[in-house]
């Protein structure tokens, strides 16, 4: 068991993504196996690009704020208390709906970038 404070953790920009800051609160570099949970932050203006995971799926679970996500056909917005699965292999965009938010991202299993997705 261990408990972590999302506070104490370092942000960081993953690839394709702009004005998002990430904290990991579990991931491979702390043990993780079967998924990666991460603290996100995005700020209104910010967002990823449209991009695909082949072999994960992506939950996104918004804590604050709002968002919107796009698979190239439709887009949802996504608000506070409110959930959105991206099966794996979907393209999909994620961008800030003009103010900041806030949302937990599990990815299973881990996200494995290959050359043609970064």
């Amino acid at each position: 068991m261990e408990l972590v404070k999302v506070s104490d953790l370092d942000a960081k920009v993953l690839p394709k993504h702009e004005r998002v800051y990430a904290r990991e609160i579990w991931s491979e570099s702390r043990g993780a196996e079967k998924c990666v949970v991460m603290y996100n932050e995005m700020e209104g203006d910010g967002g990823a690009e449209m991009h695909t995971h082949s072999q994960c799926e992506h939950i996104f679970y918004v804590l604050k704020g709002k968002m919107s996500v796009t698979d190239g056909k439709e887009t949802v917005t996504v608000s506070e208390g409110e959930s959105l699965v991206v099966p794996s292999g979907e393209p999909h965009e994620a961008t800030g709906d003009g103010e900041d938010c806030i949302y937990l991202l599990v990815t299973a299993p881990p996200a494995v970038y290959s050359e043609e997705e970064l």
